[in-house]
């Protein structure tokens, strides 16, 4: 039995969030596509829990690449799982209280001198790149003799190496950090507290019971 696939394209259904930048106008009409676009979701989704007489028991979220509307959230509360890649250290004196989030986490990463990196599987919020983080994939060093040379130099080839970078990572730290999530999930060894217990601002994480810091279960190599 082959698996069953939609597809809506949410470029087509709201454009580009980028061009909306600095126009209070094309933000709200932004927005409101938004919605539309995760209520043609939701009634998708739900079409496809009739059919096969089942609910949905998680979301998996890959290159998705927007932010997650409603009703989407309230349809599916805690169900909604990313993979970013980021540690997502904290940094109270943002306005986000974390750092390299958004699509450009890696090169940020990088450019502001970081020798590792990791991908991190995240629940989803409303919020970017801001929910409860559940793993954290390996490290993966950050080459730096590939950076070496001029400023001019260097300025160049960071974007070319942060893509290299990226890429490789998906292999090394997204997929041991989600493959470890999609395990324990189906196993019934993860669970959410009910109160903010870091920075008052995320739940705590259990596995098995345990308590987790902040950064989730962290997945090491054998």
């Amino acid at each position: 039995m082959g698996v069953t696939t939609e597809v809506i394209d949410g470029y087509k259904k709201c454009g580009s969030w980028k061009a909306c930048k600095g126009d209070s106008k094309l933000k709200a009409a932004y927005e409101r596509r938004s919605i539309e676009y995760n209520e043609e979701i939701v009634e998708e989704l739900q079409r496809h829990e009739e059919i096969q007489q089942a609910p949905f028991d998680l979301i998996v979220l890959a290159g998705y690449m927007r932010l997650v509307k409603q009703p989407l959230l309230d349809a599916y509360p805690d169900k909604i799982i990313n993979v970013h890649p980021s540690s997502l250290p904290v940094d109270l004196s943002l306005r986000e209280k974390r750092r390299f989030i958004g699509e450009d986490a890696v090169y940020d990463a990088i450019k502001e001198g970081q020798t590792r990196t990791c991908s991190s599987v995240i629940m989803v919020d409303s919020l970017e790149d801001h929910g409860e983080i559940l793993t954290q994939g390996p490290n993966l060093l950050v080459w730096n003799e590939f950076l070496y040379g001029t400023v001019s130099q260097r300025e160049e080839w960071f974007r070319e190496y942060a893509d290299v970078h990226q890429t490789l990572q998906k292999v090394r730290s997204d997929f041991p950090a989600l493959t470890t999530a999609l395990k324990m999930i189906s196993q019934g060894e993860i669970a959410l507290g009910s109160k903010k217990r870091y920075y008052d601002e995320w739940r705590r994480v259990y596995v098995n019971g345990e308590p987790m810091p902040y950064s989730g279960l962290k997945v090491r190599l054998p």
